[in-house]
């Protein structure tokens, strides 16, 4: 036995009952596709739009990590600074120049951080003392300090009033590569 289906019964029937609910058939082809086409392009620009905020994301967090690597490197400078101008271990006064007049430590004399002689002008250390014409109550000194995490730090060590008050100061970054377009720059100030 063959069943035979009547489709225009069927047709009528449903055409009926979608018009009960307000919507009307229509036998237009191609509006399903447009509507799919439109849902699928919807969904896409949502998807596009949120990977490019995960991309910026990602880039910020590298940034962070970057800048935190600057700032320990700029913590080890301040540290070292602090530990030889306020221990000074084995010296009466402090390891950096206060004046014209001062006579501080020089190379050899046990001055390390991180196992480098900071009083060494030599790389990559880079020590340096600079006086303002004399009779002065001032100094600056200078120096270098590189980690073995690639990171690097300058410290700068201001002595006034024949070093009665300081400042210092640690740069820190989270390269020594100069031309780095990714190299950060992290600072600390100490003052008493």
């Amino acid at each position: 036995m063959i069943m035979h289906h009547n489709y225009n019964h069927n047709h009528n029937h449903n055409n009926k009952r979608l018009h009960r609910y307000g919507f009307r058939y229509c036998s237009t082809n191609g509006y399903i596709l447009f509507l799919t086409v439109l849902i699928a392009g919807v969904v896409l620009l949502i998807g596009m739009g949120a990977m490019n905020v995960i991309r910026k994301e990602i880039i910020l967090s590298g940034f962070a990590r970057e800048s935190q690597f600057a700032f320990y490197a700029a913590d080890g400078g301040i540290e070292c600074g602090l530990y030889w101008d306020l221990k000074h271990v084995g010296f009466g006064t402090t390891a950096f120049a206060t004046s014209t007049s001062s006579n501080p430590p020089g190379v050899g004399a046990g001055v390390l951080c991180n196992g480098q002689d900071i009083k060494n002008p030599a790389a990559p250390v880079n020590h340096s003392v600079t006086y303002p014409p004399p009779p002065s109550q001032n100094a600056t000194t200078q120096f270098s300090l590189s980690f073995s995490d690639g990171t690097c730090a300058t410290v700068i060590v201001r002595k006034t009033n024949s070093g009665l008050r300081t400042r210092l100061e640690s740069r820190g970054y989270n390269t020594c590569d100069l031309s780095s377009p990714r190299r950060i720059e992290r600072a600390i100030r100490v003052s008493y």
